[in-house]
């Protein structure tokens, strides 16, 4: 509530209910609001945050078993279609194969790797709605961490990054375009006036 003597019009009334510090002018002794947020420390608010936060987990546990269920399907059905004999355990954080497109192993490893993304950009969108392009990102961080524990050593090869870029690249414009269609209705839009 702003007076009609203030310039500002940033001056509230101390018995409005707020979730932010005040602070006085130092010129008078008027409530001015400051940008500064209070963490409340109401146990019904941990609370709050803690079920947004089990959620955000949950959702991050889904997407890594749907997207390494999806990695091992696919990858099993390049290895058939290619007639593969042996298919490798760690074949999903294989970033050492020597890139030749006359190997077929390597091509086996590129082509379920991008299919993999781009399916599991399709499945994020059912099950995080519109944030597929977060949920994509860090699954993808996670994967690149565990690879480099599996494998023993951080991926330095160009051609696995080129391809992985692509990947996450398919995932996250695949997912949310599924996203944006299936929950246009309920789509957040981000709200840029506070930048």
């Amino acid at each position: 509530m702003a007076r009609a003597d203030d310039p500002v019009g940033d001056v509230i009334a101390e018995d409005e209910p707020h979730f932010t510090l005040w602070r006085k002018k130092k010129s008078s002794q008027v409530l001015v609001r400051s940008n500064v947020k209070v963490i409340p420390f109401h146990p019904q608010i941990w609370f709050y945050y803690l079920s947004l936060l089990q959620v955000v987990l949950v959702n991050l546990l889904i997407c890594m078993v749907v997207f390494y269920t999806v990695y091992y399907v696919v990858l099993s059905v390049c290895f058939a279609v290619f007639k593969i004999k042996m298919l490798d355990g760690l074949a999903p954080f294989d970033f050492k194969t020597n890139p030749s497109w006359m190997n077929p192993y390597y091509l086996v490893l590129v082509i379920s790797l991008e299919i993999t993304f781009f399916l599991c950009g399709l499945l994020f969108a059912l099950v995080v709605e519109e944030w597929v392009w977060d949920y994509a990102v860090t699954v993808t961080i996670i994967h690149i961490i565990i690879t480099s524990a599996v494998m023993s050593e951080f991926p330095l090869m160009l051609h696995w990054w080129l391809a992985l870029g692509s990947g996450v690249i398919s995932m996250i414009c695949g997912g949310q375009i599924l996203a944006y269609c299936l929950f246009k209705d309920n789509f957040i839009y981000p709200i840029l006036d506070d930048f």
